[in-house]
């Protein structure tokens, strides 16, 4: 995978880890071929995840380091500041993408937000910028207001929770889909009877097929494991091709569990 030109198709999650272990996971992630890292500052591991990048000995060139701005720093003052230090703690120049984590819309500084972040692209402190978990009007609203649009919108996504309409309203203003949460909350994806009997089909883990499956469809997963055995298995999601009668198939899994966001982006405040 390059990072040079455009988004890997998969990334390192690094929520919850910490510390030594955070830095070991994304080190050995990168050293494996993993070329997207994903953290924020609410994950409070930026410095070890930062760390994981210089021990991996992977050229930074070759490395997407993605980090998001912490709701509390939203807003003209304090955005562009909260950029620097987060460059600060993980010790680089540059991120290759820092996105807006919640939109904390009853705030009502979202757009102003965006506006700064636009001008830390400009300053060389970013090389792209996105959002986490907006609406569609919300990305055409902050696009409306400084004629750029976010290069992601990072949104949960996996099989029982497909976000089509999501995904096509993306596809359709050119912005890409991230894929957080890629294999679930818990087991159950992991146990489906149909992704299991799919995946036997492949030789291919559930996980695998999954992750798969989300490439197929446009998005770029970022699932989370600090074992490099499973690790690698993830990454071999990226080579794995779907027949397009099974894609049809674990399409059909949409709805068939009770998904709904963890927190609602309408009301939802992260600080």
């Amino acid at each position: 995978m390059t990072a040079n030109h455009d988004l890997p198709p998969m990334g390192l999650g690094t929520w919850p880890a910490l510390g030594y272990e955070a830095a070991e996971m994304v080190a050995s992630a990168a050293a494996m071929g993993y070329r997207l890292i994903d953290t924020a500052q609410n994950y409070d591991n930026e410095a070890a995840v930062g760390e994981g990048v210089r021990r991996s000995g992977v050229a930074r060139e070759e490395l997407w380091i993605a980090s998001k701005l912490r709701g509390k720093y939203q807003g003209r003052k304090t955005s562009q500041r909260a950029v620097e230090e987060s460059l600060l703690r993980m010790r680089l120049d540059h991120f290759d993408l820092y996105m807006i984590h919640w939109p904390n819309p009853e705030r009502g500084l979202y757009v102003e937000t965006w506006h700064e972040l636009v001008e830390a692209r400009g300053r060389g402190l970013v090389r792209h910028i996105g959002v986490c978990n907006f609406t569609v009007p919300m990305l055409d609203e902050i696009t409306s207001a400084t004629g750029v649009a976010p290069f992601v919108n990072q949104i949960e996504m996996n099989p029982f929770w497909s976000r089509a309409e999501e995904r096509a309203a993306h596809a359709e203003r050119g912005i890409r889909t991230e894929a957080y949460s890629p294999l679930g909350r818990g087991g159950d994806l992991l146990s489906d009877p149909l992704l299991v009997s799919i995946a036997g089909k492949y030789g291919a883990p559930v996980s695998t097929l999954a992750l798969a499956w989300e490439i197929s469809r446009g998005a770029t997963p970022l699932p989370k494991s600090a074992s490099p055995e499973r690790q690698r298995s993830n990454l071999s999601a990226v080579e794995l091709r779907i027949d397009d009668e099974d894609l049809r198939a674990i399409d059909e899994l949409d709805g068939s569990h009770p998904e709904s966001p963890l927190s609602d982006p309408m009301r939802y405040e992260q600080l």
